[in-house]
């Protein structure tokens, strides 16, 4: 597919027949797009998945590689959010994972086709109260990734603030 082209979607592309929960869509390179959503885990829990479409031929539908668990951590995970960087098609996704009142916001890095490039980590320095709601953007020339949450800490002066942390080249 080439920059600025659209493909002629007629009839609704089935991304996720699971179900989806908390679904968000990331552009990809110029050839692809990413939908990053939760779902039912056979264990009971939540899990998040990364989905990645590519264009083969712009006149037909994408062609969606195989779900990938973005973590194979049993608690309960969701708002998954991705960025991807359009010019090498790496691509970030963070998530909240746990359960109240002690959730944090993850982050993994995945390559062009959902290879992961590292191990999940986590992103609030805070690991106190509940940090949730992650939003992420990326600076493509730099690689580097910003990621927002908002904290909640019930007991204290200021129970809910937004926090955020930048980490350099994480998509160079």
């Amino acid at each position: 597919m080439v920059a600025g082209a659209l493909w002629p979607m007629t009839d609704p592309l089935d991304v996720a027949p699971a179900e989806p929960f908390a679904a968000r869509l990331g552009s990809g390179t110029d050839a692809t797009f990413v939908f990053g959503y939760s779902r039912e885990a056979a264990l009971g829990h939540r899990e998040v998945v990364l989905r990645i479409f590519a264009w083969a031929d712009p006149q037909q539908p994408p062609a969606g590689l195989e779900p990938v668990v973005v973590s194979a951590d049993p608690t309960p995970q969701s708002q998954p959010r991705v960025v991807v960087n359009p010019d090498n098609g790496k691509l970030v996704v963070v998530w909240t994972a746990g359960s109240p009142p002690q959730r944090n916001v993850l982050h993994r890095v995945f390559g062009p086709l959902g290879a992961p490039l590292s191990a999940q980590a986590i992103a609030n320095d805070s690991l106190v109260g509940d940090q949730t709601s992650p939003a992420v953007t990326l600076d493509p020339a730099t690689g580097d990734v910003a990621i927002a949450w908002t904290s909640e800490l019930p007991s204290s002066a200021t129970p809910q603030k937004v926090s955020a942390k930048i980490f350099p080249a994480l998509l160079q």
